[in-house]
């Protein structure tokens, strides 16, 4: 990972790093107690923060297929984090009815449609990129006459059908 052997020190600053994404992560791990990944989480962060060089996302994100599919992908992203902005446009639109003053500019409506879509978007690309789902397969169970397979001789409906 890194060619640097020099071990980190006090006064590097990376302590007080390391208890900041602490506290972050103890904040997260009281509002979702229920998810198991935590201990993979602490490790993670430990892994980032304790090397000596800032880790590009290239070496941590998974690789795209094309530059096609990662140019959709990043468009799709950037039209979602558009809607984490503030609105700057007038507001003119309610979100709520015709009874409630103003809330949203049109700008915000239209990138509301322009997101969903993007969504869609995405969600078609992990369709045809994704990890293939096997199909269940069920071995057909015998007929209600047939002899049952556990090998008692008895019908199957007065064996194991019932």
């Amino acid at each position: 990972m890194t060619d640097s052997t020099t071990p980190i020190t006090a006064d590097d600053g990376a302590h007080d790093y390391i208890e900041e994404l602490e506290d972050l992560l103890d904040a997260a791990r009281e509002q979702l107690a229920e998810l198991p990944q935590w201990e993979f989480c602490d490790g993670f962060l430990a892994a980032l923060v304790c090397t000596r060089r800032a880790i590009p996302a290239d070496e941590w994100e998974p690789p795209r297929k094309d530059a096609e599919t990662a140019g959709l992908i990043e468009d799709a992203l950037a039209i979602v984090n558009e809607l984490t902005e503030d609105d700057a446009g007038p507001y003119t639109i309610s979100g709520m009815g015709d009874d409630f003053p103003p809330g949203m500019s049109e700008d915000r409506l239209d990138l509301f449609g322009e997101a969903i879509w993007a969504c869609y978007d995405l969600r078609a690309l992990w369709k045809s990129i994704g990890p293939r789902v096997l199909q269940v397969r069920r071995a057909p169970e015998p007929g209600r006459n047939d002899a049952c397979p556990c090998g008692s001789g008895k019908k199957y409906k007065q064996c194991h059908g019932r």
